[in-house]
């Protein structure tokens, strides 16, 4: 959760899929990045999660797809299921 962080984000940048962010887990010193590692390598944890307020978007009508534009992000997380199916 977003108060007990297991390591920090070492890379954010938007790339044509989206948000690409990389992180380095703490395993040496935290003990629940060490969990978070082994359920990685078992594929529990598959996806990711972002806490965001939307500050800009646009919308297009005939598609249905809302653009967010201008975000501010404030949290990202590892989880076994990720409400969007591309947050991976």
């Amino acid at each position: 959760s977003w108060y007990e962080p297991i390591g920090p984000l070492t890379h954010m940048e938007e790339d044509e899929k989206g948000l690409f962010v990389r992180g380095r887990l703490l395993v040496d010193d935290v003990p629940r990045a060490r969990e978070a590692r082994a359920l990685i390598a078992a594929k529990a944890i598959t996806g990711m999660s972002f806490g965001f307020d939307v500050l800009v978007d646009e919308h297009d009508k005939e598609t249905g797809i809302t653009a967010l534009k201008k975000i501010d992000l404030w949290e990202v997380s590892l989880v076994s299921l990720a409400m969007n199916p591309l947050a991976r």
